[in-house]
Parts: C-alpha cells; sequence; structure tokens
C-alpha cells in the first residue's frame, strides 16, 4: 500500500479512472501502470516487484468499494425517481459526480456513456423484476 500522502494522490486518480471505466484492468491500462510506477518511485520504490504488487492490490479493492458504493446510490436513486425520465446530465452529477476531482467535467463522453449502461442495466433489472 503506498505512503498515506501517496494514497490520497492515487486515490483521487483511481476515482477519476473508475468514473471512465468501471473495472480496472491491470494489463492493458497503461495510464493506470504509469501512475503507480510514478508514485512508487516518488516513494523510493523503483523496480520493487513486491511495493507495486501492494498497490495494484490495494488499488484493486478501492476499484470493489467504488463499485459497491456506487451500486448503493443506484439503488437509492431507484427508490426515489423513475431513473427513466432523469436527464442523463442529472444523474451522472448524482451518481459519479462525487468520484470526480474538482475540475474534471463529469460529463465527458465516456462518462455518460457509463451512466447510459447503468441507467439501462437499473431499468432492465426493475422491468425483470
Amino acid at each position: 500500500m503506498p505512503t498515506n500522502a501517496r494514497a490520497k494522490k492515487l486515490n483521487i486518480f483511481l476515482k477519476n479512472q473508475f468514473t471512465r471505466i468501471p473495472w480496472l484492468d491491470i494489463k492493458t491500462n497503461t495510464e493506470f501502470k504509469n501512475e503507480v510506477n510514478r508514485n512508487l518511485k516518488n516513494d523510493g520504490y523503483t523496480n520493487d516487484a513486491m511495493a507495486f504488487k501492494s498497490v495494484i492490490t490495494w488499488s484493486l479493492g478501492r476499484y470493489t468499494d467504488y463499485r459497491n458504493q456506487l451500486r448503493r446510490k443506484i439503488i437509492t436513486e431507484l427508490k426515489k425517481e423513475d431513473l427513466a425520465v432523469v436527464p442523463i446530465e442529472e444523474f451522472a452529477q448524482s451518481i459519479i459526480g462525487g468520484y470526480c476531482s474538482s475540475g474534471v467535467d463529469d460529463s465527458s463522453p465516456e462518462r455518460t456513456q457509463l451512466c447510459l449502461l447503468l441507467v439501462s442495466l437499473a431499468i432492465t433489472e426493475i422491468t425483470l423484476q
């Protein structure tokens, strides 16, 4: 696990990534690998496989936490209102806005696509019940 200061920085990075890509694919996500290596280098861990694996494990755990939080948020939204009539921008702000850092556009095409997928899955789930 990274140091406290690095953990905060990496956590912000992971949250921003999560709003675009809700599954962390370590093998293909070069942006993530570069961020981890940059953090490890700043902590003095260059070419340390165990430190890299530790950060990867910690990051995967954070992603699991984010998905659980997201699921709870969506369930809460479903209880409040019909998602089929909520504008996607409003849904994006209420669901993933909290994961985005200040200054990050939560209406990017990737985030909008994720929100459309989440709304579609939620509505499908409701109609199947």
